[in-house]
């Protein structure tokens, strides 16, 4: 047999076949592919081959099929080859009871072999025993083949030919298909409400720490594994966030209490609408989703702020009376005959801060009319006062009187005495008594009547006796008092009223009721102002402002800063002063006064208490 004797070539094939010399040497064929006589062509599993004859025919083997090639397969695959017996032959020889071999030339081989050369293959038509599948190694061409020269690659049993490495390249491995998104919906609620037993009875009970708002979740993970899903963080996200504080109670469940300046706030009465607010957020983290979140909001009432329980003494006492018309002479000559005259036909009534008369004659029970008059009694004999006037004064007096009742001098015109701020300011005399009575621009009533109101400045005030009186405390609605300067050019850019300091008995007054907010502080500029003790002895008073404050917690209310020459107070009643000016709801620029030389805002403070320049009353 002539060695590389092509004999067919591969016309069609599926799947992988397997051509294998005499050597146990393999290749993969392809389309076009030679084979060579001797070889052994095996399809493998799935897989099926057409071989074209160099000397015309075809010879188609499937899976289970094989062939050996020979040098004959040309002429053993022709249809007019005498050699190969007939159709009719075969049968023929059936019938008979003939042995086949008769029909079939004997193999050119050994001694005894016939006249021609023997058949040029065999061919199996099945294989019955079941194998493993085949899993050769062949080398690779550089056309990515198997081939007989190369380096060798794995070729698994039933693969096709594209499965093939390349050389050099390391195995590819198999893609992994994703796995199916998810579906599920998990969804988040978060829910806040009113605590149970929360409410006071007295806003002066607030406390820090008192729980107001009770927090829970409900947590839908749609069929997800649990441990997916982090625990809750909570957080206050909106509301009164100065006021309250997340916090957990001794079963661990979450709730919302009162801060230090919430509790404050309420005892004040300065809580917004008379109502804490406060908007929870919730989060739940999952893996490989996004977070949950979800917020809630809820309101609590709080108590307005009751009238405070009278003291022992307060430091004024006040009662309304109905008078003659004449200021001169009658009941306004002494206290005593005020007090024993209509007074029980008038009574005492009081609206943010102003006290005034309300009798059932006139028609204003919110003022001081013609031929009313409000007195004044004080705990204890002063030369000092600051009373503010509102409304229209219209020959309105004022007198006042010594320890026994009597007045001192006559009638006073209230009118010519009232600064352009609308501010009575007293010093110099001792007295014990003041009243203001209502009047007219003409004699008997006629002209332009009275219509005023009275406010003591850092006053308290008494009205009634016993169980039934009425307490006010003082600075309940004062607001920062001064001269001021409404159009300046100046306060156009910077928002502030402007204050000067025209003598040492100037107060600037600051009190509850004249802030603004955390936003937009109420702004004033004192220009004048001086750090030396013996420069006079105006001054600036918080009232009761800063009574919640203490020497621990002073700066939350009450902080310095240096701007340049000036120096800024930064005030906030509600005690909510960071580390740094955030949180004021007033701002007091002290021109020209600058904080050099000084350590810290504390010690700047202490040197203008002092000095006589600042004084809070705690």
């Amino acid at each position: 047999m002539a060695v590389n004797t092509v004999v067919a070539t591969v016309q069609a094939l599926t799947g992988t076949v397997i051509a294998r010399d005499v050597d146990g040497n393999s290749r993969v064929l392809a389309v076009g592919d030679p084979v060579y006589a001797g070889e052994e062509v095996i399809p493998l599993q799935g897989a099926s081959v057409d071989l074209q004859a160099m000397e015309g025919g075809v010879l188609s083997l499937g899976e289970g099929q094989q062939v050996l090639v020979g040098e004959a397969l040309a002429d053993s695959g022709r249809a007019d080859n005498p050699e190969i017996p007939t159709a009719e032959e075969v049968i023929a020889a059936l019938e008979r009871g003939e042995s086949l071999d008769a029909l079939i030339a004997p193999p050119a081989a050994g001694l005894e072999g016939g006249d021609s050369d023997g058949g040029g293959f065999v061919r199996v038509a099945r294989i019955n025993e079941p194998v493993e599948p085949i899993n050769y190694t062949f080398p690779e061409n550089v056309f990515g083949r198997p081939d007989a020269l190369g380096e060798t690659v794995a070729v698994p049993g039933g693969e096709t030919a594209d499965t093939v490495v390349p050389p050099g390249q390391p195995p590819v491995e198999p893609p992994v298909e994703p796995p199916p998104p998810v579906t599920a919906n998990p969804t988040l609620t978060v829910s806040v409400s009113v605590a149970a037993g929360y409410g006071y009875d007295d806003a002066n009970d607030a406390a820090a720490g008192d729980v107001v708002f009770e927090v829970s979740h409900t947590l839908n993970l749609d069929g997800l594994d649990p441990a997916l899903a982090s625990a809750i963080v909570y957080s206050i996200v909106g509301g009164d966030t100065a006021y309250l504080a997340l916090a957990q109670d001794g079963a661990g469940n979450w709730v919302v209490v009162l801060t230090e300046a919430g509790a404050a706030a309420i005892r004040a009465g300065v809580v917004d609408g008379n109502q804490l607010n406060v908007i929870v957020e919730g989060t739940i983290e999952l893996v490989d989703l996004p977070d949950l979140v979800d917020t809630d909001n809820a309101f609590a009432p709080v108590p307005e702020p009751g009238i405070v329980e009278p003291p022992v003494e307060a430091d004024l006492f006040a009662s309304a009376h109905v008078v003659g018309a004449s200021p001169a002479i009658g009941t306004m000559a002494n206290v005593h005959g005020l007090k024993d005259t209509g007074a029980q036909s008038a009574a005492v009534s009081y609206g943010e801060g102003f006290f005034a008369v309300d009798h059932q004659g006139n028609n204003n029970p919110s003022a001081i009319d013609f031929i009313e008059a409000l007195l004044f009694e004080f705990r204890e004999p002063t030369d000092t006062a600051v009373f503010q006037i509102e409304g229209a004064i219209n020959g309105g007096s004022y007198h006042l009187y010594d320890a026994d009742g009597v007045r001192i001098g006559e009638a006073r015109d209230l009118a010519a005495d009232v600064n352009e701020d609308g501010f009575l300011e007293l010093s110099g005399e001792t007295f014990s008594y003041i009243a203001f009575q209502g009047g007219s621009t003409g004699s008997g009533g006629s002209g332009d009547r009275s219509e005023f109101s009275v406010r003591p400045v850092d006053l308290s005030v008494q009205v009634g006796e016993g169980d039934d009186a009425d307490f006010y405390p003082a600075g309940g609605d004062e607001a920062l008092v001064a001269d001021s300067v409404e159009t300046l050019e100046e306060a156009d850019d910077f928002g502030a009223n402007f204050l000067t300091v025209d003598s040492d008995q100037d107060i600037f007054v600051v009190a509850e009721g004249g802030q603004g907010t955390t936003d937009d502080p109420a702004r004033f500029v004192i220009q004048g102002f001086s750090l030396e003790s013996d420069n006079g002895a105006a001054q600036i008073t918080l009232g009761e402002l800063l009574s919640s404050a203490s020497q621990e917690t002073i700066d939350q209310y009450l902080m310095a800063e240096s701007q340049g020459e000036d120096t800024v107070l930064h005030i906030s009643s509600g005690g909510m002063l960071g580390t740094d000016t955030g949180g004021a709801d007033y701002a007091i620029t002290l021109e020209g006064v600058s904080m050099d030389g000084f350590d810290s805002s504390y010690d700047f403070i202490q040197t203008l208490i002092e000095n006589g320049h600042l004084t809070i009353d705690q």
